[in-house]
This record gives C-alpha cells, structure tokens and sequence, in this order.
C-alpha cells in the first residue's frame, strides 16, 4: 500500500528498520521515535562536548574578565573541532529530514542524505560566520601557534625562539630565494616584531629625530606592504651617544603598539590604520638624560606596561591595550634605566620586573602596588632581567656603572667610566664623585628568588656571580645554565642553580644584540655581522656570517627564518 492510498500508516516494531526503502511503508510513529532515540544517543557526546568547550570558555572569561576572550577561546577550539562535529551533526540533520519526508512523500533516500548533508554543510558556515564575527572580526586564526610570531623584544620575554627549521650555520652570505636585504628610511635600534606573514619594524629620521617610521615589510619576499610616519613630541639632536629608535614594539593578533623615545605611544592595525595615540611626555613631563630612552613596552594581560625611568620623575604606566587609556600609574625612584621590564606569574596572578640602575623591583599588574625588591645594585641598567623557573637573572655591566648607555653605531664614540662627561650622575643615580668606583669583585651577575614581599634584599639574592658581567645584551637561558655577554664579544657561562662560572670564550666580535636560544643551539648575533652557534649538546661553537654593512642590534625569530635588524635595514636569513 502507497502512502497516497491510506489514512495513518499501520507500521510494527517486527517492520522498523533502519534503512529507507521504496518497497515498503515508510516509518510511522514508532519507528520515528525508535530512530531518534537512537541518533540522539550518537549525538549525545557531540552536544556534551560542545557545551563543555562554552563552559570552559567563558569561565576564562571570567577569571580574565574580558568578555571577547570567550568568544577567541570557543572560536579556537570549535574550529578545531569543526570537521568532527559536521560528522556528528550529519544524524541530527538526517533525523530532522524524516519528518520532512513523511510530510512531502518523498521515496528517494539518497535525495535526503544528500539533502541532509547539503543543509549540514549550510549550517555549518553560518556557524563559522557567527563565530567570526563573535571574536571580533579577527583578521588571523587566533591559534597563534599556527602564525608566525615574535611579538615582542626577546620574543615573549625570555629569547626562546621555540620553533622547528631555523638555521644555525649557513655558507658564506649569498641571495638564494630564502634571503632579503633590504634598507629602511632612518635610523633604528629596535628589533623586529612579527605576526603572520608581516614583520613590523620602526625607526627615526630628522636632525632631532622629529620624524617617527612604522613599517610593515612582507615576511616573503621584503616588500614594504604600508609605511606610517608620524611626528616627534619632544625633539632631540640626532648623535651617536644618544638612543636612535631604540624601544621595540610589541604585537598581537590585533594591534601592534610602538613606543618612541620621544614619548610617542601609537597602536595600529595590522592594516596599519591608527586605532590610538598619545603621549606619556605631553601628559607628565619630558625624559632628562644625556642618553635617550630605550626600554619596550611589554603586554600582560590586556595591559600595555611602559617603564619610563630616566633622571626625572619616573614612574611605570599600565595602558588599556585596546582603548589606549591610562589603567594605573605608579612612581619609581629617579634612576637611569634603558634595560625592559619583564613579566611573570606570582600566586596572585601576573606581574611585571623592572631592573634599574641600583635596584630591582616587583609590581603587581592589576593595580602596580609593588611586590618586592632588592636594592643597593650597581650596573644593572642596561640588560634586561629574564625570568627562569623560580629565579629572575639580573644582568650586570663591567665598569662603573656599567653600560652607560644604550648601543651607538659605532664603538670609537664610546666614553668609558663617565658616560656624561660631566661627572653629574652615574647609573646608580648618585653623584659621580659621591663613592669610589667599585672593584670587579664587588659587582656580577645575580639571581633573584621569586616569591617574597618587600625588601628582600637580604633574603632572596640566590646567588651573585662575581666577575661576571654583561654589556647590551641581555642574558639567556637554556637548561640549568645561564649566558652573559659583554659588549666586547666575550660569552659566559654559568650554573643557573649556583652562579658558579663554568666557561667562558671569545666571540668572533664585539656583541650588542641579545642572544637566542633555539633547540640546542645559544645563538650570538656580533655587531659587525659575525654569527656563532653555541652547540650545548657538542660543546662547541659553530660560526657563519651576514652581509651586514651597519651595526646589528637586533634579532627576531620567524618561522624558519632570522630577520636580522641592522641600523638601516633587515636582513632575513632562512632555512635550508
């Protein structure tokens, strides 16, 4: 009997079955609810899953208290996820067919399973539509270990380029296809900063360096994608002893966020389009010092931190990320510091480093009220602090002070003990004629425990390496040691646990750029374009160079490639 002859189809428990087939009745009622029970228990783990990938997300977002987080957060795991679910959801799609097909009488069974899969496939990319527009309209996956990124000075803060295919050793510097060089307007000292296939970059121009650059330069082939250029707030004379754009940026999947010594803060697409700017010297006064400013910025949360101590009114400045608006603001002790704050993680929640010429010290990120700190240090004002495990290394510079200002083009315009020439301040903040000059033995590379409160200057130095010290660079870790390098192109090397010295060697050349650890290999990036691979497994030191014309000053990690930063333009070195 058809369908179209009969009242209520008459349909047993003996007749159900699972398939559709055009010699029998179709399925009534029992067979309609037989078959969605059954379906519904396939879909069961499916939709369970699915609420629990909400949950967790929005649970993030409340301990972050950012509402978009959840929306990234349930975005990255639904996209992974999404070729399993469409399988999943495949039953649901077919369950909701069967009453269509009892409803127009439809016979053909392939006609629905591919129907089913067709409005599967439909959902499926409005699914993906609503979840795109949920994070924001996001311009990348936000699955950032898919993307090509160094975000930051020293990448996230610690010089790990944690990446698959980046060389340590190349033959005598040539132009095969992996390779650019290319040249920049102005002057910079910053590293690169990468996202996806962009690297950004920034410089300065002008006789008083009134002329601010961001780049974007195309990860392939080195093409300038879009050039920004933007005025100078305070004015300084261009010279070789003063900081030449020397703050590194800082990016994200959204934004990237640079910082001048002119006191300019500006955040950027991606596009670059400006979504804000400001001046932390038009709102609190001008930086003093003979020799610039050159600390980057540093990201903790949804916070844009910026160290500003110079010979003034000093202070740390936490800035809404996305708005650009002053979050808090908390005062520092007038000391020189060109070193970059660091950021960790407390039993609180995160914090942020700052090592300045005589003292370091802890704030919490939420609201800058100070954790701890460690005073009465000399030389610590140029190489940034890296945080270990439980410790925090502090480089310190040789000399008086020590690395008195930040790297210049070239190394006859050093001064030695008195940067100034005036004899006015040194780097510990005091007046230079205040204390005699200290010993090699009474100053070194130290280690901080974390975890304590207040001053712990007696209570938490791990150790203090004595003739150890650095230059420029900041130091670095791998495994249970730590490096130093001075600026005269000497490494050491040093138990992370103990301090105690276990070599030291000779590089090729004076070194100001900060090492990179990669795998087994610390790589040494010398001024004069000189590179050495520091085998930890071999013990032993493998050399390479660049075709470098200027002084190197930075380096960044991208992919499989180095994009080296030289005074006056990039180079990239890839992969084999």
């Amino acid at each position: 009997m058809s369908l179209r002859g009969s009242g209520a189809p008459r349909v047993t428990a003996g007749r159900c079955r699972a398939g559709f087939g055009n010699r029998r009745q179709p399925p009534g009622k029992l067979y309609l609810h037989s078959y969605c029970n059954s379906k519904l228990a396939r879909l069961q783990p499916g939709l369970l899953s699915i609420v629990r990938i909400f949950i967790v997300a929005f649970r993030s977002a409340k301990e972050r208290q950012n509402a978009t987080f959840a929306a990234r957060k349930a975005t990255l795991i639904c996209r992974k996820v999404l070729r399993g679910a469409m399988v999943v959801a495949s039953p649901a799609f077919r369950f909701c067919i069967v009453p269509l097909r009892v409803s127009v009488m439809t016979p053909n069974r392939h006609m629905s399973h591919h129907l089913g899969w067709l409005i599967c496939a439909c959902l499926a990319v409005l699914v993906g539509v609503f979840l795109s527009g949920a994070s924001g309209a996001e311009r990348q996956d936000v699955d950032e270990r898919n993307v090509k990124a160094w975000p930051a000075f020293r990448g996230s803060g610690d010089g790990q380029a944690e990446v698959a295919g980046l060389p340590h050793r190349w033959d005598s510097p040539g132009r095969p296809t992996n390779r650019w060089t290319i040249r920049l307007p102005g002057y910079g000292q910053s590293s690169p900063v990468a996202w996806d296939h962009r690297v950004f970059v920034t410089a300065v121009s002008g006789a008083e360096k009134e002329h601010l650059h961001v780049l974007a330069i195309d990860f392939e082939d080195g093409s300038t994608l879009w050039q920004r250029d933007f005025d100078a707030t305070q004015r300084i004379p261009d010279r070789d002893t003063v900081s030449r754009g020397a703050p590194t940026p800082v990016v994200d999947a959204e934004r990237l966020y640079c910082v001048f010594e002119s006191g300019d803060v500006v955040a950027l697409t991606h596009d670059g389009q400006t979504v804000w700017e400001r001046s932390f010297v038009a709102e609190y006064g001008e930086l003093q010092g003979s020799h610039g400013y050159a600390s980057s910025p540093v990201r903790v949360g949804e916070l844009l931190i910026i160290q500003v101590v110079h010979s003034g009114p000093s202070y740390l400045l936490a800035i809404d990320a996305a708005t650009g608006q002053t979050e808090w603001k908390v005062d520092h002790p007038s000391q020189t510091g060109w070193s970059s704050p660091v950021a960790f993680a407390h039993e609180d929640g995160m914090g942020v480093i700052v090592s300045t010429a005589g003292s370091v010290r802890a704030f919490d990120a939420r609201d800058g009220k100070p954790l701890w700190w460690v005073a009465g240090l000399q030389g610590n004002s140029t190489a940034s602090p890296i945080v270990a495990g439980d410790l925090v290394v502090i480089g310190v510079s040789e000399g008086r002070g020590g690395g008195r200002r930040p790297p210049t083009r070239d190394a006859s315009s050093e001064t030695s003990s008195d940067a100034n020439g005036d004899g006015a301040r040194d780097d510990s903040g005091d007046s230079a004629t205040s204390s005699p000059a200290p010993s090699a033995t009474e100053i070194g590379c130290l280690a901080i425990r974390l975890g304590g409160r207040g001053d712990v200057s007696e209570t938490h130095i791990a150790w203090r390496a004595k003739r150890v010290t650095c230059g420029y660079a900041s130091p670095v870790v791998v495994g249970d040691a730590a490096y130093f390098v001075k600026k005269t192109g000497v490494v050491q090397c040093v138990g992370l646990a103990d301090g105690e010295t276990r070599w030291q060697q000779r590089l090729p050349g004076e070194t100001w750029a900060s090492p990179i650890a990669t795998g087994p290999y610390v790589m040494f990036f010398s001024k004069g374009g000189s590179v050495a691979a520091w085998d930890t497994t071999a013990a032993e030191m493998i050399e390479s160079s660049l075709s470098a014309t200027d002084v190197v000053y930075g380096v960044a990690a991208v992919g499989d490639s180095w994009i080296i930063r030289t005074g006056r333009g990039l180079i990239r070195i890839g992969g084999s």
